[in-house]
């Protein structure tokens, strides 16, 4: 038996909105699959694998145009390959001539990007898109500490450097915790 949630079954149970028992039997092998839209190279597999599942029996299978398979390849995907699917159902049924094109597919897919060719990011394809980079408050702190490690931590320097006046640079420090260390005779 396969079975697939995209709920925590295990904090569910620990939580007690699922049965122990039931995620004991269905837990045997775990596999996790990334979603659809982090596997973008599976689409036209499955699509014509859906295209042959769910075109009528005795008949040649649908086809599907350049632009519409393009537009289904770009899409985020949110409810994964059962989206997939159903989105292709969809358009066997409502295709004429037995060639998918964009018409058949719902508006949420066929969308025209005519200014760059490429779709808007969804917030989850930002969000793997910037994963891994620093913050800003973080490259903030890096480029103080760049520009005090290049002045010799010459506050007055750094400061000056920055664009920002002494007591700024003292507010930034101690907000980023970065310590300034004792101020030279000259006034530092």
């Amino acid at each position: 038996m396969i079975a697939a949630s995209n709920s925590d079954l295990e904090k569910l149970s620990a939580a007690g909105a699922f049965r122990r028992d039931l995620l004991y039997r269905l837990n045997v092998i775990q596999l996790h699959l990334p979603p659809l839209r982090k596997r973008r190279d599976d689409i036209p597999l499955l699509v014509a694998h859906f295209v042959l599942k769910h075109s009528l029996k005795g008949q040649l299978p649908a086809t599907i145009d350049e632009e519409a398979m393009s537009q289904i390849c770009v899409y985020s995907w949110p409810g994964n390959v059962r989206e997939l699917e159903n989105v292709i159902e969809r358009a066997i049924t409502l295709s004429q001539g037995g060639r998918i094109t964009s018409d058949d597919l719902p508006p949420r897919i066929r969308v025209d990007y005519p200014s760059t060719g490429t779709p808007p990011l969804s917030a989850d394809d930002l969000s793997d898109l910037f994963s891994g980079l620093p913050s800003l408050d973080e490259l903030e702190r890096r480029y103080i500490l760049h520009v005090l490690d290049a002045t010799g931590n010459n506050r007055k320097r750094a400061a000056e450097i920055l664009g920002i006046n002494r007591k700024t640079l003292y507010r930034m420090a101690a907000r980023f915790e970065i310590e300034l260390g004792l101020q030279s005779a000259t006034g530092n």
